[in-house]
């Protein structure tokens, strides 16, 4: 193809050169492209604004234009340096694509074997690389820092319940044709939203038959509910399965006596396993009944079970959890299971002080009463109609008390004595006893004891009311009108049980017990989407918003411009003052909301509920700030923003803060102020988070993979981080100290001038962590000789402890560090900050190679609770085992040079713990030898 130019104009041309070089200063290199690209249409036998076109394409990771570019530029150039150069960017082009066979060729064709040494070695390492790792292995690797304890299990939700797709939704979704939507609930929970949705899916129901849109095609919902801990799982499934059973009599053609009182069993049922600490004996019998029906319905079959459950699908590695909680629940007679009696609930539960006004459930003064009763006895009212045949003592005694407006003491008395004496403990929210062992070593009340408040459930299901839900409530009460606060949740789970089974409508639902990024990474690598995805606050301990971008927004339905991802800030929402600008500079390290959307995609969907909050800010008011973040956002997916290329200076600079604040997480005093005590920000990502963001930048947003291939070359090769800026020294990190990537080279800000960090104490961990990462990081590395083989990559164990006077087994704090004592004391690590200073120069940092050298740290590492004994003065002792991976070479040094190791917490950044020899560490292989 000809390039002649009819018309040349060479002046134009010049002066477009001209403008396209000052753009090309300010790194904008997009921009300088389309006047480089113009001047060489003006004047297309120049090759100066080709090479110059090349230039900015390849800046700007265009690496296939800046390969066509150069093709045409060496026809035109005729000194033989600035062809060199263009064939050496042209192999890069190729090496930045990760082209490698296209490459070697390349090489030899240009004869640039001998000019591009580092290229041709690196590339010859990828094509001869015996590194089969892939996604499997990554995914498995945790991803933040460990929690200090056992995971508490949240038996009890505390926000109204709230379905993904409301009636309304429902009904405007199906005028256009057949509902066809994959929901994703993530830390389930007590299942409260789940059981909601089904309650609007009923009401939908009622709905679309009076408007006559059957025709439009079956219904599809699809359901994820997932949680990390089995416990709540086995909750949620035991709730499933009587749902289902519900069904079953609900949509018979006839009903019996006897399947009528069958049924409000089973709803009661339902309604005291999610409601009440305590319960009848009758439903707890029948709840063991319920959990050994399960264990004999779940045969795996294909890697599945349905638990009898025909709609219902559970993983055998689930279900094998699953089972064990059962178990552990029907053996009564033993451990804390046993412990946790009635009586023993009266001993210690710690009631929420919750006060209901005369407007609890719109006025209703006999529901109040029952409350009122509920906070001294404990008892809620079980339904009258099967009571008389089944508690008739308990029958007699309520007779008298139902409706009255203040029970007296003696009744009181009498109705506390008998449930003392004849009912059980709700098994299914006792806590495992490593739990109650967390404190000072005895198992009952040690935790976060607290009762549950049955006034707050009946609230939150009353305010979220639907119309099918009060035409039902309204029909019951005309049939018991006497009916007590039980009768609420009652006829919430009889609605839900009425989506099931109907024909033009089909449900599925899969139970996930794992860590909740996890699970999303598991079906990132499928073809599965989601409409939404709900995570309530489990970004409070993932990492944030940036948690939540890089695990979550890539997994909505991209067809679906409606999908989003659903979050809010509960933990720590007073520490954010600010607002949201402030948790963007927390978790970004960006300085506003509006860049976070043109860098990372990050927006929320405008609903009224959320911008009335916006509205009503204050920044005067920081209660007023904050309180929005407490409302749930919706966030959309990235590709609704489109990416505007940054400054590569600043974004580089950016890209630096971010890995020290991964790698040094911030100094914060949890104490500072009595009504946050033990409220806090958690600053839990690890270099697992950076090297994912990395993978997002490059694979979701755009960036150019040599950027961050360059900036991981830097560390790898020396061990240094070199850039003009500074580590994070607060959190929240203020926005006035982000980073804007999309700056000018021109800007100056004082902050941020140019040092050498020393990250050679992250280095054993990093190298470990590229080499597994390596075929899934889009990123073409110089330095891969560098780091450690597959088959050096070791597992590491050990047994150590924690000592700490307050320490909350949810706080992600915990750090491992390796020292050589002939170079660093334990003392030193006794000084606050004195290690975190090592690396980000502060006020402490010591001169010259001796601590660098001689310390290693690791913050990605597992952490198992095992028990806890109580030490001197008091101070709890908490045991456990910490896993880690090292490369053989870096483990044989360390031990061979008698280095020592322990437990430190990163809030502070001092030693927990004893002093460890490496003689005390299991290692074994990492990977077995095939992979």
């Amino acid at each position: 193809m000809s390039r002649k130019s009819a018309n040349p104009q060479p002046g134009k041309a010049t002066k477009l050169r001209k403008e396209g070089n000052e753009l090309y200063a300010q790194a904008q290199f997009e921009l300088a492209a389309i006047r480089f690209k113009k001047a060489s249409s003006l004047d297309e036998t120049d090759p100066l604004p080709l090479r110059s076109l090349s230039s900015a394409q390849f800046e700007a990771g265009k690496y296939s234009e800046c390969v066509d570019t150069i093709k045409l530029a060496l026809r035109l150039e005729t000194d033989i340096e600035k062809i060199e150069t263009l064939k050496v960017r042209r192999v890069k082009c190729l090496f930045y694509q990760r082209k490698w066979d296209r490459l070697a060729e390349q090489l030899r064709a240009d004869g640039l074997e001998s000019k591009a040494v580092e290229i041709a070695e690196a590339s010859e390492q990828y094509l001869n690389s015996s590194n089969k790792l892939g996604w499997k292995e990554v995914i498995e690797l945790p991803r933040t820092r460990p929690f200090g304890g056992v995971r508490e299990y949240f038996s009890h939700g505390h926000d109204q319940p709230v379905g993904a797709y409301s009636e309304a939704e429902l009904l405007k979704t199906k005028k256009n044709g057949a509902i066809d939507l994959s929901i994703l609930y993530g830390g389930i929970g007590d299942g409260r939203h789940f059981v909601q949705q089904l309650n609007d899916l009923a009401s939908y129901l009622n709905e679309k038959e009076s408007q006559n849109l059957d025709d439009n095609g079956i219904d599809k919902l699809d359901f994820v509910l997932q949680d990390i801990k089995q416990h709540t799982i086995a909750r949620v499934l035991m709730i499933l399965r009587t749902l289902n059973d519900m069904a079953t009599i609900q949509n018979a053609e006839s009903q019996t006596e006897e399947g009528r009182l069958e049924l409000e069993e089973m709803e009661a049922m339902a309604s005291y396993i999610h409601t009440c600490e305590l319960m009848p004996p009758w439903i707890y019998d029948r709840m063991r009944k319920l959990m050994k029906t399960l264990l004999a319905d779940s045969k795996i079959v294909d890697g599945e079970t349905t638990f009898g459950i025909p709609w219902l699908r559970v993983s055998e590695a689930t279900a094998s959890l699953v089972k064990r909680v059962f178990r552990l629940w029907l053996m009564d007679t033993k451990g804390v299971v046993k412990e946790y009696d009635a009586k023993k609930v009266y001993e210690v539960e710690c009631l929420e002080e919750e006060r209901f006004e005369d407007d609890y459930l719109d006025g209703d003064q006999v529901r109040l009463a029952e409350l009122e009763q509920f906070r001294f006895t404990r008892v809620l009212y079980p339904p009258m109609g099967v009571l008389k045949e089944k508690e008739p003592e308990l029958y007699v005694l309520l007779a008298q008390a139902r409706g009255e407006a203040q029970l007296s003491r003696r009744k009181k008395l009498d109705l506390k004595r008998y449930v003392m004496e004849n009912w059980r403990t709700n098994v299914t929210i006792i806590q495992e006893a490593e739990s109650y062992s967390w404190s000072k070593g005895n198992r009952i009340g040690a935790m976060l004891a607290r009762g549950l408040h049955p006034g707050m459930d009946t609230q939150e299901v009353w305010e979220a009311a639907n119309k099918a839900y009060k035409k039902l409530y309204i029909e019951r009460q005309r049939n018991a009108p006497k009916a007590g606060l039980i009768e609420i949740m009652q006829t919430w789970f009889s609605l839900a049980a009425r989506a099931l089974g109907k024909t033009g409508l089909e449900i599925s639902v899969r139970l996930e017990v794992g860590e909740i990024t996890q699970q999303m990474d598991n079906y990132l690598l499928t073809e599965r989407r989601f409409d939404s995805i709900y995570l309530s606050n489990i970004p409070d301990y993932t990492g944030g918003h940036l948690s939540t971008t890089i695990y979550a927004l890539p997994l909505l339905r991209q067809s679906n411009s409606g999908a989003y991802v659903q979050s809010n800030i509960l933990f720590n929402t007073s520490f954010f003052p600010n607002g949201l600008s402030e948790t963007i500079s927390e978790y970004m390290c960006l300085p506003t909301h509006e860049i976070a959307k043109n860098l990372l995609g990050l927006s929320f969907q405008k609903r009224k509920e959320v911008m009335e909050k916006y509205a009503r800010q204050d920044p005067r008011d920081p209660y007023s700030m904050w309180t929005c973040l407490t409302t749930p956002h919706r966030w959309e997916h990235q590709e609704k923003n489109p990416f505007i290329l940054p400054n590569k200076t600043w974004f580089l600079r950016w890209l630096a803060q971010i890995f020290l604040k991964v790698i040094a997480p911030v100094n914060r005093d949890y104490f500072l102020e009595e009504f946050r005590t033990l409220l806090h920000i958690e600053q839990p990502t690890t270099l697992y988070t950076f090297l994912r963001l990395c993978i997002y930048l490059i694979n979701v947003r755009g960036i150019p993979s040599h950027w961050i291939s360059v900036f991981l070359d830097q560390i790898i090769r020396t061990g240094k981080l070199p850039a003009a800026v500074f580590a994070p020294d607060s959190a929240p990190l203020s926005r006035h100290k982000a980073i804007d990537p999309y700056w000018g080279n021109d800007h100056e800000v004082e902050l941020h001038q140019y040092q050498i960090f020393d990250v050679r104490p992250c280095m054993p961990e990093l190298l470990c962590l590229v080499t597994i990462f390596l075929n899934v990081l889009p990123v073409s590395l110089l330095t891969t000789r560098l780091l450690p083989s597959v088959s050096s990559l070791r597992r590491c164990t050990l047994e150590a402890e924690t000592y700490a006077p307050i320490l909350g087994p949810w706080m992600q704090v915990l750090g491992l560090v390796l020292l050589n004592p002939r170079y660093v004391h334990w003392a030193q690590l006794y000084r606050e900050e004195w290690l975190r200073d090592q690396l980000v120069n502060g006020k402490q940092k010591q001169a010259g190679d001796v601590v660098a050298e001689n310390i290693i740290l690791i913050s990605n590492f597992k952490w198992t609770h095992v028990k806890t004994v109580v030490g001197f003065a008091g101070v709890p002792h908490r045991g456990g085992v910490a896993e880690w991976i090292m490369a053989i070479e870096d483990w044989e040094r360390v031990k061979r040079e008698g280095w020592k190791l322990g437990m430190i917490r990163t809030d502070c950044w001092k030693f927990m713990g004893n002093e460890h020899s490496c003689e005390e560490v299991k290692v074994e292989k990492m990977f077995k030898d095939d992979i």
